[in-house]
């Protein structure tokens, strides 16, 4: 080899700098497509009562959650007293239906909480 200029050691430290920005944005690009793809929503968990959520009849509510979870309903009045706790299970299934019969309350508004280690639903209810 003979003898390295100013511009040839300055292109090579460029080239070089260049060479490790690459490495390091492909590696970071990696990381966060293999996070997304194993990433699980954890909130993702459904309370699917009817449209208008006014009930006379017996009915069923369906919850919806992606993996087993440990999750909570609790009937509450409009002072967020609860009246009655009508489900506390560990579901292991994607949907998990439970039977509601609104004969066994009085008339008038009812919150409907869905509790979870990840999720807080809410609901308004009136039985009728």
């Amino acid at each position: 080899m003979g003898k390295l200029t100013t511009v040839d050691i300055i292109l090579a430290i460029v080239f070089i700098g260049t060479a490790i920005a690459v490495l390091v944005i492909s590696y970071m690009l990696f990381i966060r497509r293999f996070r997304r793809a194993k990433m699980v929503t954890l909130n993702d968990m459904k309370l699917i009562t009817s449209q208008k959520n006014y009930f006379q009849t017996k009915t069923k509510f369906l919850v919806e959650n992606p993996e087993c979870c440990e999750f909570k309903i609790e009937l509450k009045d409009m002072n967020d007293n609860c009246i009655a706790v009508l489900a506390d299970e560990l579901s292991s299934e994607v949907e998990y239906p439970f039977d509601f019969d609104p004969a066994q309350y009085e008339k008038g508004k009812y919150y409907l909480y869905l509790t979870s280690e990840n999720v807080k639903i809410q609901r308004i209810i009136t039985i009728a």
